[in-house]
């Protein structure tokens, strides 16, 4: 398995403009992280310009690999056919960096129809579409409508597509009240990414912690945590995947309080410290 980290692990500095891509590609590689996953480009929040000869170029004196391309999308819009091909551009942009990977979304979590029939046959197309250019297609458990084990099995058997699959972000299962180590169980043959994310946890019985806490679907306290610090099983989610023949890339996602390059250098030493722990219990 190999260490990366997503930019969207460096959104607090991105939006101030204190870095820009090609500031964070350099210093994730600084951090030594072997791959970047580019998340949220274009989306209006984050308001990125850039220009993907540089980032590339960046990348490449960097000696990091830009692995994997990260978007927002809703199959389930009134003009599914405008959004695929908007999938596409990014796709596109996506293998002229030499990302293998593109994770997307599905729906919003009000669409009640998570399986339509636009939904399927679009994911349906564009897995296609990136088979022409050796690009894996993947959705994340992300959101209240995706973020149950058994929802993602069936997505994936209805898509029925060799080069569709997870992204798996233990955390996120955590965020829906989801047992983390059963929902790995259930999933871990599907995994073609991780986000390698850890959460704190609080009972809803407290009140309210205060700033950086999120309530979860079941009224508990969430909070995004430095790799290794928080209540995710994190070896157990690894064994499981090892188990299953995983051997893809490993992505920090932090969107915690601290520091974000504090936090990453050290949920990157835990990480590579599971991992030896892993190899060693073989």
């Amino acid at each position: 398995m190999k260490n990366g980290v997503s930019s969207y692990s460096f959104a607090p500095l991105l939006c101030r403009k204190e870095m820009d891509l090609c500031d964070v590609i350099r210093q994730a590689a600084e951090i030594g992280f072997e791959g970047i996953e580019l998340a949220n480009i274009h989306d209006k929040w984050m308001d990125l310009s850039y220009r993907p000869e540089e980032v590339k170029r960046a990348a490449e004196q960097a000696g990091i690999e830009i692995c994997a391309w990260s978007m927002w999308a809703d199959y389930a819009c009134e003009n599914v056919g405008y959004e695929i091909d908007r999938v596409k551009k990014e796709i596109d942009e996506a293998a002229f960096l030499g990302c293998s990977l593109v994770r997307t979304d599905i729906c919003g979590d009000s669409n009640s129809n998570r399986f339509a029939s636009p939904i399927i046959t679009g994911l349906q197309e564009l897995c296609d579409y990136c088979t022409e250019k050796g690009i894996t297609l993947v959705t994340e458990n992300h959101g209240r409508a995706f973020c149950f084990p058994e929802r993602l099995d069936e997505l994936c058997r209805l898509v029925g597509k060799p080069n569709f699959g997870l992204l798996c972000d233990f955390a996120n299962f955590a965020a829906a009240d989801v047992d983390v180590v059963h929902a790995m169980s259930r999933i871990s043959p599907l995994v073609r990414h991780v986000h390698m994310k850890d959460c704190h946890l609080l009972s809803g019985e407290r009140i309210y912690p205060g700033e950086g806490w999120y309530v979860t679907s079941g009224g508990n306290y969430w909070r995004c945590a430095i790799t290794g610090q928080g209540n995710v099983p994190l070896y157990s989610c690894l064994h499981s995947l090892r188990k299953d023949g995983y051997d893809g890339w490993l992505i920090q996602e932090f969107e915690g309080i601290e520091n974000p390059v504090y936090a990453l250098a050290q949920g990157l030493d835990f990480t590579r410290r599971l991992q030896s722990l892993l190899v060693s219990c073989k």
